[in-house]
């Protein structure tokens, strides 16, 4: 909850212009906002398209680019 809340705030009232799978076995995933927002996801146990294992992008948001990733215990 804490490490998306601020993104999910900036976004919620914006139109989803996208939303496209970035691997053929749709493990990465990018949504784009009309914000100019987009968050990318990357679901798998590996470090895939540059993203850790679980991880997640987030740019074009007015307070810059943010990245982590969750783990089984909690986010880092």
């Amino acid at each position: 909850y804490n490490v998306m809340s601020g993104t999910v705030a900036e976004v919620m009232y914006d139109e989803m212009l996208s939303h496209k799978w970035i691997t053929d076995d749709q493990m990465v995933q990018q949504s784009e906002f009309t914000s100019g927002v987009k968050i990318t996801v990357n679901f798998d146990e590996i470090e895939r398209e540059g993203l850790p294992a679980k991880g997640y992008r987030v740019s074009g948001s007015k307070n810059g680019t943010k990245s982590g990733q969750t783990k089984s215990n909690g986010v880092t």
